[in-house]
């Protein structure tokens, strides 16, 4: 018979009869018959839940016999605890005993404790009393012995001795005695002290500067320090021989610096518990020192570069540049000494320069308003075209002045003097279009037609012309510059976004955003907040006069078509058979009568306009050249519109108008409507009315006009000027 078959599938969840009867039958012998094999497999599986059955009854009955002895071995264990609970509480009652018995005795104790203290305590405060009573007894003849050591130490004991026993009536006056015996040390030893700083013995600097540390005397000892090393500061200051002050300065902040370097080392090495606390007082003492003197200096070098016409932004920005890189490198010395910062100093050593800095507006409008008159422009009077050149010149200046401004503003100020630049720059660019406007007067003057003459030169109407590119030009240059104002104040409010107030600055335009309470850095704030809106304007003035320099311009455009004023008031329109008649239409006396040629004013007006295209190409300019031609034919139909309204405008003052000045008009009006056919304009409807109504014969003149007005081919208003001018009835 096989073996026992394996238990462990029986224990698995996932147990199924069948499956397993399967795999059985899966390892059956080959040789041995299917039912055979399942007969033993029943058989085994018999055998195996007997031996289980039999092995789960002994041990139920095993469990059973030890029940018994369990709960004997429970009893026993309970019947412990119950004793152990009963010597705890005995315990506890004779410790609570115990200890109400000893508070009285440890109270007797710390009383005891307390009153041996008390004891050792006065016998202490006598002992110094008696020390201190010795030491203001024997002070005097120590003071004469003129020990400063022995000094030191008597003085140190006085004082710790009043420190304890102060109160002490018999004391009541120690603590001025001290401070006046103090004064006296400090007396004694203030000119050993001086002269081994002078000496510069550093071993015995370092044992005369302990004796006051003692004494808590530091701040005299600095002092001392201070008085000992200026000499040799002041002496760099007084080195300046009065000219080239911002050329001298850079050499001086290198010589307090190379000094600095010697004394940090010396400092080190003789009192380096007082490093670089004697460095910075020192220069703290200097720079304030040379404060008031230093500004007159800055001033009168601001002024004599004013003189020499350079560029006093810039000179004061590069002083100041000079005194930043002093700091930025003493920071560095004490940081490399161990200093954790420089304090004030920065603030100290940039104080002179406050004073000009506020002045940055003023300074500014001198280099710009230099920069802004450096353009030359000639006299309209002898070259019109040379004089509308310089015009566009002059523009293209302005934009790099005012580029260069904003440079200025941002080396002298870091760009926090932008709304003072606003100001100048709106002011300076103000004055500077006036400036241009003036020529364009003087171009009016010298070089159009007055009293409705024509333009006589050529190259007169083609400088008028450029006027268009110059002003298109002036205004795009203007509005570069705002946009560099703009771009400039965007610089400026990531500036201000950066300023830590909690972190030490050494560069002098945080140093000034912060000063006075952060008001300059609250006012920027405010400005650019303004900036942004919609409505904002960084040059309001200057925009205004550039509107105007260009309506001046496009004005003088029109203005060369003065040949065309007055010309309703010409005698030839009431002439009757030849008088006033003719070619010419002059004033002359009675002339045969010709065939009407148009009269030289209206040639003149139209000549003018066909030589438009020609002149405007190039001269206004755009992005593209689809862009440039599209510019071009705006401004021939504004020109030419703006000539047909001014020829309207004169005809309309036609009081009478004979048969033979509406032969003249006729002329007029068909030489001028061909030259805006010509060029592409449209003709307006009025001047169509009175083109056709002038050559209506009287006696159909009503019919004519009714039939035109049917078909609406002219203007009513227009026709009845010409029926009245004719003395004819309207329909």
């Amino acid at each position: 018979m096989a073996a026992a078959p394996d238990l462990a599938a029986f224990q698995e969840d996932s147990f199924e009869p069948k499956n397993w009867i399967n795999a059985a039958c899966d390892n059956k012998p080959s040789e041995e018959s299917l039912e055979r094999f399942l007969t033993d497999l029943e058989l085994r599986l018999h055998l195996a839940a007997e031996d289980i059955d039999a092995a789960l009854e002994i041990d139920s009955t095993r469990a059973l016999q030890r029940i018994p002895a369990a709960v004997q071995e429970v009893s026993h264990v309970r019947g412990d605890v119950t004793g152990l609970k009963a010597d705890v509480s005995r315990g506890l009652g004779t410790v609570s005993a115990a200890a109400s018995a000893a508070t009285g005795n440890v109270a007797l104790i710390v009383e005891l404790e307390r009153v041996k203290n008390r004891m050792e305590a006065a016998c202490s405060t006598l002992k110094e009393a008696t020390e201190l009573s010795a030491h203001f007894t024997q002070v005097e003849a120590v003071f004469a012995e003129g020990d400063l050591q022995r000094i030191a130490a008597t003085l140190a004991s006085i004082r710790q001795g009043l420190a304890l026993v102060g109160d002490v009536p018999e004391f009541k006056g120690g603590a001025a005695r001290l401070q006046a015996l103090e004064e006296r040390f400090h007396q004694n030893i203030e000119p050993a002290v001086s002269s081994a700083l002078a000496a510069r013995q550093a071993d015995r600097v370092a044992n005369l500067a302990a004796l006051m540390s003692s004494l808590g005397r530091e701040s005299e000892l600095e002092g001392l320090y201070v008085a000992a090393r200026m000499p040799m500061l002041q002496g760099l200051w007084d080195g300046f021989e009065g000219r080239g002050f911002a050329s001298w300065l850079p050499s001086f902040y290198e010589g307090v610096a190379s000094a600095v370097g010697t004394e940090s080392k010396w400092c080190s090495m003789a009192l380096p518990d007082l490093h670089p606390r004697l460095l910075l007082s020192l220069l703290s003492a200097l720079f304030s020192r040379i404060n008031k003197p230093f500004r007159t200096r800055l001033a009168s070098a601001l002024v004599q570069g004013g003189d020499k016409g350079g560029d006093v932004v810039m000179l004061l920005a590069s002083m100041l540049e000079a005194a930043h890189s002093f700091v930025e490198g003493l920071a560095q010395t004490m940081g490399q000494e161990g200093a954790t910062g420089i304090g004030s100093l920065p603030t100290t050593v940039y104080a002179p320069f406050h004073a000009q800095l506020d002045r940055y507006g003023e300074l500014e409008a001198v280099s710009l308003g230099q920069d802004l008159a450096a353009p030359q422009i000639p006299s309209a009077t002898d070259d019109a075209e040379a004089a509308v050149a310089a015009i566009g010149a002059a523009a293209a200046a302005a934009e790099a002045a005012v580029a260069a401004a904003v440079e200025r503003c941002r080396a002298a100020t870091g760009l926090a003097g932008i709304p003072e630049l606003q100001l100048v720059a709106d002011e300076e660019l103000a004055q500077f279009v006036s400036r241009l406007q003036a020529v364009l007067l003087e171009l009016r003057k010298h070089h159009l037609p007055a009293g409705g003459a024509a333009v006589t030169s050529s190259d007169d109407s083609t400088a008028v012309l450029q006027l268009l590119g110059a002003a298109a030009n002036l205004v795009s240059k203007l509005a570069a510059c705002e946009g560099q104002l703009r771009a400039a104040l965007s610089d400026l409010s990531r500036l201000i976004s950066s300023v830590d107030a909690g972190k030490q600055a050494l560069d002098p335009v945080t140093l000034r955003l912060l000063d006075s309470e952060g008001r300059m850095l609250q006012q920027l704030q405010s400005h650019l907040a303004a900036a942004v809106l919609e409505d904002y304007m960084a040059l309001p003035s200057a925009a205004a006069r550039c509107a105007a320099f260009q309506e001046t311009a496009q004005a003088l455009v029109y203005d060369v078509l003065g040949s065309l004023e007055g010309l309703g008031a010409q005698p030839v329109w009431g002439a009757r058979g030849g008088e006033g008649g003719g070619a010419g239409g002059g004033a002359g006396g009675p002339l045969p009568a010709f065939s009407a040629y148009p009269q030289q004013a209206v040639t003149a007006a139209g000549e003018y306009l066909m030589m438009l295209p020609q002149t405007l190409e190039g001269l206004l300019g755009g992005d593209s050249e689809a862009e440039e031609e599209a510019v071009d034919a705006e401004w021939l139909d504004r020109v030419a519109a703006g000539a047909a309204e001014l020829y309207v405008r004169e005809l309309a003052k036609i009081a009478a108008l004979s048969e033979s000045g509406a032969a003249q008009l006729a002329a007029d009006l068909d030489y001028f409507c061909n030259v805006l056919a010509a060029l592409g304009v449209a003709v307006p409807l009025q001047l169509v009315t009175w083109q056709v109504a002038v050559g209506w014969e009287a006696a159909d003149f009503t019919a004519s006009a009714a039939a035109a007005l049917d078909d609406l081919m002219v203007d009513r208003a227009t026709l009845e000027l010409v029926a009245a001018a004719r003395g004819l009835q309207m329909p």
